[in-house]
């Protein structure tokens, strides 16, 4: 609100004896002073040329015109003795403080944050306290302050964080922070980052139609179309400086915000994981997250479910929209455990590049030419959707051997003593003291076999269970098929 006092004296008022009033002989001057302070207010015919007096009630602005006999007017005639009164209030207006909340999928909301627009123009968080002071210092009393600030959490905003959307997608809905498109996108080459993902996707030229680069830029350009789509859990391994970590790093370029560091909430025993709510790429970087209980169910959940549940410190866990896409990068293979008879994950092996660029002149070539790459990615035709992913999981030599890291003793003993045998046939009492494992039973057996069938078929073994009994119990057999 306009300081009360400097705009009356500018518009030609006159201060009374009265608090917060000023006399005005021009009804015109009344209109201006009015319109300046942020009302609309017209002076009837019958009122001109008058004396009035202009006045601040809190929030309230009251302009009084002197009654003469045989008026008939339709301001109040009750507000002040002898006079006619128009009575404006400010509408309880957000453009420069809001309440906000945020409300989960089903709809319910958190207890809500005040935040205030600075004289810079940025929003700042604040407590109700401060805000309550702000209101006074725009020179409402402290009972219209709170009853301003009462009104707002009535209808407060409320709090979204929809990827390259708009500030405001909806009616009081906030896109608050939300990441956005850095650069303008411009048609162009860009030769720098075709390079990289040339080097990098090397490992898929042979799973995709099209090559590595392809595969690797219609999955950013997936991401980037449409955040809600789910996409492969990539995982990237290499030896130390062969680029794996560009692919990500790079992305900062392309986007405000959105990227970050995510093996906490894998591998947090407490589920804490505030840091997914807005994340369009979630990176993990050099953790073996193999090694933590419960990571594959994590792991399966952000792929491919539309929502996630997040839990921070000291608030209830909510619901939001799954925006979140994965890539792992790691010096060793076995930092990531791949399940057998995946669909989520694609594994490649990155190698050292033939030449090293130093990485400032890297970063500085790739963002001369991050508007055309993006632009690229906006207007990339992407495959058409088969089952939930948007860009396929591949099936890659890389993705087996990683998977095999991961395979109990008994079963690579087994697969050599195939190899090398041919057949095998026995109770599971034998296989136990042959191969080794923990199955001391047909049956628990048969369970852990299933687990392993799609390993086993790869390596060309087969295994059934023939109806011959052997003295000790039913048998197994395994048999190599060329």
């Amino acid at each position: 609100m306009t300081d009360f006092s400097t705009v009356c004296r500018s518009s030609g008022g006159t201060k009374t004896l009265s608090k917060d009033a000023f006399e005005f002989h021009d009804a015109n001057s009344v209109e201006q002073t009015a319109k300046q302070l942020g009302f609309s207010t017209h002076v009837p015919d019958l009122l001109r040329g008058r004396i009035y007096l202009v006045e601040q009630r809190g929030s309230r602005l009251l302009i009084h015109a002197q009654k003469r006999k045989g008026d008939a007017c339709e301001w109040l005639s009750t507000v002040k003795a002898g006079w006619w009164t128009q009575v404006h209030d400010h509408d309880v207006g957000d453009d420069d403080i809001r309440h906000i909340i945020r409300c989960d999928e089903s709809g319910h909301g958190d207890t809500g944050k005040w935040y205030v627009m600075l004289n810079n123009g940025r929003w700042s968080r604040k407590f109700p306290s401060a805000v309550k002071t702000v209101y006074q210092a725009k020179g409402f009393s402290k009972p219209d302050a709170e009853r301003r600030m009462g009104e707002l959490e009535r209808d407060p905003w409320i709090e979204v964080c929809i990827p390259f959307a708009p500030e405001h997608p909806a009616e009081r809905q906030w896109n608050i922070g939300a990441p956005q498109y850095r650069c303008e996108p411009v048609e162009g080459p860009h030769p720098t980052w075709n390079m990289i993902h040339d080097h990098i996707g090397r490992a898929l030229d042979r799973y995709y139609k099209g090559g590595g680069r392809l595969y690797l830029q219609q999955w950013l350009a997936a991401a980037i179309q449409d955040p809600t789509c789910r996409l492969p859990y990539l995982f990237m391994h290499g030896v130390e400086n062969s680029g794996k970590s560009i692919v990500w790093e790079s992305l900062s370029l392309l986007i405000t915000g959105g990227i970050i560091k995510a093996d906490r909430a894998l591998t947090s025993q407490s589920d804490f994981n505030g840091e997914l709510d807005g994340a369009v790429f979630a990176i993990v970087e050099e953790k073996e997250i193999g090694r933590f209980p419960g990571v594959s169910e994590k792991i399966k959940d952000a792929v491919t479910s539309p929502t996630l549940s997040i839990r921070r410190m000291r608030t209830d866990t909510y619901q939001i929209p799954n925006y979140s896409h994965w890539i792992q990068t790691s010096n060793i293979r076995s930092a990531c455990l791949v399940p057998l008879g995946d669909t989520r994950f694609t594994v490649m092996e990155v190698q050292r590049p033939p030449k090293d660029i130093p990485k400032p002149v890297l970063m500085e070539q790739l963002k001369s030419e991050a508007p055309a790459f993006l632009w690229t990615l906006l207007n990339m035709k992407l495959p058409e959707l088969e089952g939930r992913l948007a860009i396929p999981a591949l099936d890659t030599d890389d993705k087996r051997a990683v998977q095999a890291e991961s395979l109990p003793e008994f079963v690579h003993r087994l697969i050599g003593y195939i190899e090398e045998h041919r057949t095998w046939i026995g109770t599971a009492k034998e296989f136990r003291s042959q191969f080794g494992g923990t199955c001391l039973n047909l049956p628990r057996l048969k369970d852990a076999l299933s687990k392993f069938a799609p390993v086993l078929a790869h390596n060309s073994i087969t295994f059934s269970y023939p109806s011959t009994r052997l003295e000790g119990g039913m048998p197994v057999r395994f048999e190599w098929k060329s």
